[in-house]
């Protein structure tokens, strides 16, 4: 994606897994520049996110503010060397209730998932979520296509033949027999079975069964209608 006509912006982000393997979710809106779900795999310079995870476990809510940078500096391929980006890490939500921990440097080492939102797209019936992370510790971010929607992110387990190696990152899961709506997304507690969905757009026959460990983040107020 070229540069040009992406002015730099301050481009929030919700921080997840450990030092090893550390992945952002862009605080996405349906206005721009921040109509874009995205989610990186980076690395972040200073010990103080992994003493604050450790301390506050794996389902705790960290949130990034980047310096400003332009949406098509999020889109990084795997080859690039990395270039390592000023922020602030806070505990809890940046910009509402959250509690500035200190400075970071972010490397964003892949994009996952980007995808930018249509303003001409009805509201999904299927419920989906994108996978990412790995080993026995993977995230489930809820797949965001029109109001009233809802951005919910999900520490999970894989469960049975999928530990290890579980869906690719990036993946897209389908939990059919569900609504795409608020009430029916899913919860803490649950194990569910969600189909990987093909280059085609359809669920293929291969599903992966997961269990939901905690519910990391949930934001409506930026998604009605």
């Amino acid at each position: 994606m070229p540069d040009e006509g992406f002015p730099k912006e301050t481009h929030d982000m919700v921080v997840l897994g450990t030092n090893s393997r550390v992945y952002l979710s862009h605080l996405a809106k349906f206005i721009a520049p921040h109509d874009y779900q995205i989610i990186l795999q980076a690395a972040l310079s200073s010990p103080v996110y992994e003493t604050n995870r450790h301390h506050y476990g794996t389902s705790a809510l960290f949130t990034l503010r980047p310096e400003p940078l332009s949406v098509a500096e999020l889109q990084v391929q795997a080859a690039v060397t990395p270039e390592a980006l000023p922020a602030r890490l806070f505990f809890g939500r940046v910009g509402r209730d959250g509690d500035e921990l200190g400075e970071v440097r972010a490397s964003l080492l892949q994009t996952l998932y980007f995808q930018q939102f249509d303003p001409l797209a009805s509201h999904s019936s299927e419920l989906r979520y994108i996978f990412f992370g790995g080993g026995d510790e993977g995230f489930l971010a809820h797949r965001i296509t029109a109001p009233p929607d809802f951005d919910q992110i999900l520490l999970v387990r894989p469960m049975g033949e999928d530990v290890p190696p579980g869906p690719p990152p990036g993946a897209l899961l389908d939990f059919g027999g569900r609504e795409n709506r608020l009430d029916d997304r899913l919860a803490p507690g649950e194990q569910a079975s969600g189909a990987l969905v093909g280059n085609d757009g359809f669920p293929t026959q291969h599903e992966t069964r997961l269990q939901v460990v905690a519910e990391v983040y949930l934001e409506t107020e930026d998604f009605g209608k």
